[in-house]
């Protein structure tokens, strides 16, 4: 009886020994598990800060896109509208160069037939005076020919 009440007292030390294994495994496990909710926790909480950061600096990315691609856009609309007017500017300088240009050259046939009728003009008038002299100096030679052919015969 002895070993009975021998074995009895052992297996309730074991049966002790393994509640309180047991208990402590459950504790444990329980701060094992509230330590790994915790880092859990703390990870979602930081996983869900970095998104949201990552949404706020897409954000502000789109806007400054937005800005600069709007910017843009204004300058080149703005420059388009400075060179269709300076464009616009030329062709009319252009056009009135031109104009100015065949009216010039007009100017200059003209001036240049009324030259060449001038000169032929003058060319005709000291012509007829020459020619009016040679007749009146032809006529004086003949005259003295005519008095110098009596004058040997005398």
């Amino acid at each position: 009886m002895a070993l009975k009440e021998e074995k009895q007292d052992m297996e309730m030390d074991y049966e002790d020994k393994i509640q309180k294994l047991e208990a402590k495994h459950v504790a444990e496990l329980e701060e094992l598990e509230a330590t790994y909710k915790a880092k859990i926790t703390a990870e979602i909480e930081r996983y869900e800060s970095l998104v949201k950061e990552r949404e706020a600096m897409n954000e502000r990315w789109d806007e400054t896109n937005a800005t600069m691609v709007e910017t843009h856009e204004k300058r080149v609309a703005d420059l388009r509208a400075e060179y269709a007017v300076k464009l616009e500017e030329e062709e009319r300088l252009k056009a009135q160069l031109t104009q100015e240009k065949h009216a010039l050259e007009t100017e200059i046939d003209e001036a240049t037939v009324a030259l060449e009728e001038d000169a032929d003009l003058e060319v005709e008038d000291v012509k007829a005076k020459y020619d009016a002299r040679l007749s009146v100096e032809k006529k004086a030679t003949l005259m003295l020919k005519g008095e110098n052919g009596i004058m040997k015969k005398k």
